[in-house]
Parts: C-alpha cells; structure tokens; sequence
C-alpha cells in the first residue's frame, strides 16, 4: 500500500470542511493509538467476548499503531489528529475518530479515502466487518451507501490466537470507477456534509424545545426540502436517533472536561453547572429520545453521566460532606429534578439562563448538605 500513499497532504480532499487527509508519519503514532483505543472501547465494549476486551490494553493499542502507522491515512484539523482509516487487502480494517469529531462529518471522508486505496489497487469492491451490537456504526455504514451483506464470524487477533467476534460484513456500493486522489465526488461530499449539519443542527434546536417537533419545521428550518431530508434520514426515527447519538457524545465530552479533584462540594457544584448547560442545551431531547430509542440505548446513554454523580456522592458521604441520612439514589433523583425544573423555568422565563447554573448549584448543594 506504500505506493498509494505519500508523505505529502491531499489537498482538496475534505478541505471544504476543515479537515485535511495525509499519509501517516511516525510522529502520529501516540494519537492514533490514543483515538484508536477510546473508539475501540466505545463501540465494542459489551458487543464483543470479555476475552477481547482484556486482549485490547492500551499498550496493545501503541504496539499495534506503531507498526500499521506507515499504511494509515490520518484526517487533521487545526493541526490535530482527529481520525484515520487503515487498509488491508480489500478491507478496510479500522476506522476511528476522536470524541471530538464524531458527527462532522470526518469518518464519511476517511471511508471515502478507505474505499478509495482498495478500488485503486485492482479490487472490484471494498468491505468491513462491524460487529453485531454496534448499531450506530451499522446506520452510519448504511448512510454512506454500504451494503449489509449479512452475518460474519470474525476471527479477531489476539496474542496466542483469535476470539471470534459475532460481526456483520458490509460491502461498498458497486460498480464504482476508481477517482484521482481526493477528487471523488468532492463537491457533492461538501454539499452532503452541509446539508447533513443543517438538518441535526435544527433538528437539535427545534426538538430540544418540542420532541413532537415535525420533519416539515425540521427540513424547513435547515433550509433544505424534505427530498433532500430524507436522502440523508430515511425516517423521522432515523434523523431523531442521530441527534440522540450526538448529544450524547458531545455531553460526555462536556462533562469529561470537568475538574472532579478536591473538595467534593466544590468538584460537584462545577459538574452541576456543566451538566446544566448540557441538559439546558438538549432540553426535550430526551423526551425524543424516548420515542425513538430502544430502553436499552437510552440507559447506557444516561449510566456515564449518573456515574459521575454517584462517584461525587459517594466520596462527599464518606467524608461528611454530604448527608448520609438518606439513599444515594434519592439524592441522584433530587439532582436531577433540580436541573430539568432549571431548564424548564427557564423556558417559561421564570429565571433566566445566566441565572440558572447558579441556582442550579446552590439548591442542589443545599439539599445535599442541609
């Protein structure tokens, strides 16, 4: 495959959304490994056997990095590695993101630039194995045009052998002619990412206020028909699920960032505020969410987050900051009845949102530590 990449950047090739795809280097080695690593966890920790969780350690990651970094094409923005894509034969073999860049369009650029490596190389079509849980790949996969092709059991490395791994086999769309480095549909992919942003964004904003809100307001507030709409949403639910998925990771990453040291008070009072700006943010989102998602994906979408709190409590307990007079799951449910009755106050304009985080802070601590 070295002689299909280059040290050299590709231009054209996503710069229209901001972000540039070039050959690896060895310096990229630790980001990959990094991005690699989370992204595993992400979509395969409770889809996959126990015995290839335990394989995957992060030292794992950096050996594996380190040897496959001269094959792999990296996506830059800001001068930061956000992504890469790596080829093997007719598949392409892995695929990640970071946090920071799911939903913007990056990983539909690097399955181009994947799919791109194989058609060049004489092979008729590309394909990837996902595996069987991973549902939000499987749509994101199914978007780009991909083919489900059923069932496979795939036999994942591992040192001293394999774990099989219950996965589906996608295949790309057929009868693709072979494109110049980053000329593929280039104008049409910057449309479509466009076009897609538009659409979640008012998607967000509109159903974070209604979760009734229609596909007509949707489409009619991004500026785009409701043909167009559906060419990237193939349903209400379908539209309604991606905004869910980016929600949810763009709090976790809010809600990442947080300074949890110190003093429990303290360190809670600031998770408070910044969850507050997340569920002020997503309001009725959940609401949404709710009609559309399997209970299954909407409790693991809710157990980081209630982890986080639960730690908090349970540190400020043990160390008599906080009330240990009552059950840590009641607590939990005060927190956060405090926050989505702030966020609904806010919207009938009892309080404002500047004063909001505050009042969400104070009241909360106050139950806490009365």
């Amino acid at each position: 495959m070295s002689d299909l990449l280059d040290s050299t950047p590709m231009p054209g090739n996503g710069e229209e959304s901001g972000t540039l795809l070039r050959a690896a280097t060895a310096a990229d080695a630790g980001a990959i490994a990094r991005i690699w690593r989370e992204g595993w966890a992400d979509a395969h920790v409770g889809h996959v056997p126990d015995d290839l969780v335990e394989a995957r350690t992060p030292a794992s990651f950096d050996e594996r990095a380190r040897e496959l970094v001269g094959g792999t094409v990296v996506a830059v923005r800001g001068g930061a590695v956000v992504g890469f894509v790596m080829v093997e034969g007719d598949q392409v073999d892995q695929l990640y993101l970071d946090r920071s860049a799911r939903g913007a369009g990056v990983g539909a650029l690097l399955l181009d630039e994947g799919e791109r490596v194989v058609l060049a190389a004489g092979h008729p079509r590309a394909w990837l194995a996902v595996a069987t849980g991973n549902q939000a790949a499987h749509r994101f996969y199914a978007r780009q045009g991909w083919v489900d092709d059923g069932p496979l059991a795939h036999r994942a490395p591992v040192p001293g052998g394999t774990v099989v791994v219950d996965c589906h086999r996608f295949l790309s769309p057929p009868a693709r002619a072979v494109p110049a480095r980053g000329t593929r549909g280039r104008a049409k992919r910057a449309d479509a990412v466009r076009n897609i942003e538009a659409i979640v964004e008012a998607a967000i904003r509109l159903l974070a206020v209604d979760p009734d809100t229609s596909v007509n307001d949707i489409a009619r507030a991004a500026g785009v028909g409701r043909v167009t709409l559906y060419g990237h949403f193939d349903s209400r639910t379908a539209l309604v699920r991606e905004v869910v998925e980016r929600a949810i990771h763009s709090s976790n990453e809010a809600l990442d960032a947080v300074d949890l040291d110190g003093d429990p008070r303290e360190a809670l009072g600031r998770l408070l505020e910044a969850t507050w700006h997340v569920t002020h943010r997503f309001g009725a989102l959940v609401v949404a969410g709710t009609q559309a998602l399997p209970p299954e994906e909407l409790r693991r979408a809710h157990e980081e987050p209630a982890a986080r709190v639960l730690s908090l409590l349970a540190r400020g307990r043990d160390s008599g900051a906080f009330r240990d007079d009552m059950p840590i799951d009641w607590q939990v449910t005060v927190i956060q009845a405090v926050m989505h009755g702030a966020s609904a106050a806010v919207h009938r304009g009892e309080i404002s949102a500047e004063e909001a985080p505050a009042l969400v802070r104070d009241t909360a601590l106050g139950a806490l530590t009365a």
